[in-house]
């Protein structure tokens, strides 16, 4: 077996990518895959299969630890799952009639979309003012606890289910995309 450092700047590029999204809370496929896109220069269905592969292992260990901690709010995972799972089986059946650069477009729309929610709720002041104006319909809406193993409460807002929802449905579809491409980056035994 023949060892190359052809790609040894994938190694500290992809540790900056898992730090990133692990703090900024989106998952690694979505910088992963313009990555592989640009870099290694797969085809958007083979670089958001292999970007979503490459999340799982991160994604797993994240999950477990979770749920470990009874940190999981399933009755809000429930609620995305019934968007995103018939999405992912769309995206799957739909993917080969999806030409690359229209992925590419919609990919790309998406990360300026994601960069501006981002840039959106740092933004403090605007925060704040909505949220004082709107607290009575949170706390007897959206506000909802969760009790870890060590008996800590934690207090989360649910504010916008339906931007959840589209985001859980257009993740389901490109998470549908990319397995389709998983057989792709599997060895033939």
């Amino acid at each position: 077996m023949d060892i190359t450092l052809e790609f040894w700047y994938l190694f500290p590029i992809s540790i900056l990518i898992a730090t990133i999204a692990m703090s900024s809370g989106i998952g690694g496929a979505v910088f992963f895959s313009p990555l592989f896109m640009l870099a290694l220069q797969l085809e958007p269905k083979e670089a958001i299969g292999a970007a979503l592969l490459t999340e799982l292992f991160g994604f797993a260990s994240g999950l477990l630890a979770y749920y470990r901690s009874r940190l999981i709010d399933f009755t809000l995972a429930k609620n995305l799952l019934i968007f995103s799972l018939p999405m992912a089986v769309l995206g799957s059946l739909y993917a080969d009639y999806i030409p690359g650069i229209a992925l590419k477009a919609i990919f790309a729309t998406g990360l300026l979309f994601i960069g501006y929610q981002l840039f959106g709720s740092w933004r403090k002041e605007e925060r704040e003012k909505h949220e004082m104006a709107n607290r009575e319909e949170f706390e007897k809406n959206y506000e909802r606890k969760i009790t870890d193993t060590l008996g800590n409460t934690y207090q989360h807002t649910v504010c916008n289910k339906s931007m959840g929802r589209l985001f859980a449905a257009i993740g389901g579809a490109f998470v549908g995309i990319g397995l389709l491409m998983f057989y792709t980056l599997v060895p033939a035994i």
